[in-house]
């Protein structure tokens, strides 16, 4: 479940999604996003070998598991342990600057026009996805802040998990899949973002990191619910889009 949330959610964050606004047709996109997930799986089976390698030279600490690619670095000297820390602090600004501009975009472009009266104009959208940038810097910083002793690890994970869940099927299947319907897509991406927010919240990750209760109180057996969640969603997708008619184009 956690191998499937780690797969899954990566393909469906801004490294993914960023593809669909530069392209001329759907072709295009279904061909731009193919790429992209190739290449995300290629990168996780270099992530695999690096893990395997960093144990076999005996240079990975099993409780620090995000320093595995940087000490195995550093075992072949200081050179190659300093490149890779560069690379690693440029994926952080990069990932970071794409869940910004993503956020961004989505508060202007498609919910606070929809939540108001009339749609916005060029420079209208261009101002609220300032503010839009703003105001969700200022609340990721915020959290930050709040939670210093906080394991990066947990949240990464949190995040994918939700991301596996609530976007994958409404992005795959809207691709490549001419039967989804909007609603029902709408519904999968409900579906497994509260199916997915629930079981973490009663995980014993989070009874230990959140409650600072033992996590053997935790009412669900694991941390990561991707496994069943995942078939959650995609089953929605598929059911409603079956059972309910398909507009017809304006």
């Amino acid at each position: 479940s956690l191998m499937l949330a780690l797969i899954g959610g990566t393909v469906t964050l801004p490294h993914l999604l960023i593809r669909q606004y530069a392209v001329k047709d759907p072709a295009a996109a279904r061909k731009s996003s193919g790429l992209a997930l190739v290449l995300i799986a290629l990168g996780a089976l270099l992530a695999l070998s690096l893990g395997l390698g960093a144990m076999a030279s005996m240079q990975l600490d099993p409780t620090r598991p995000l320093l595995a690619a940087t000490l195995f670095a550093k075992s072949f000297g200081s050179l190659p342990f300093a490149l890779l820390s560069a690379i690693a602090f440029l994926a952080v600004l990069g990932s970071g600057a794409g869940l910004l501009l993503a956020a961004a975009g989505a508060l202007a472009h498609d919910l606070l026009p929809a939540l108001g009266q009339r749609p916005l104009d060029e420079r209208g959208t261009l101002r609220t996805a300032r503010i839009a940038a703003l105001a969700v810097g200022i609340l990721t910083l915020l959290v930050a802040l709040a939670g210093p002793g906080m394991d990066p690890f947990f949240l990464l994970l949190w995040a994918l998990d939700i991301a596996a869940a609530a976007n994958l099927p409404a992005l795959t299947l809207r691709l490549f899949w001419k039967r989804a319907t909007t609603r029902a897509i709408t519904a999968s991406i409900l579906v497994g973002l509260g199916s997915t927010l629930l079981w973490l919240l009663l995980s014993p990750d989070a009874f230990t990191h959140l409650y600072h209760l033992p996590a053997s109180s935790a009412p669900v057996p694991f941390n990561h619910p991707t496994l069943l969640t995942l078939p959650l969603a995609t089953l929605t997708l598929i059911l409603l889009s079956l059972t309910t008619p398909r507009p017809r184009p304006q």
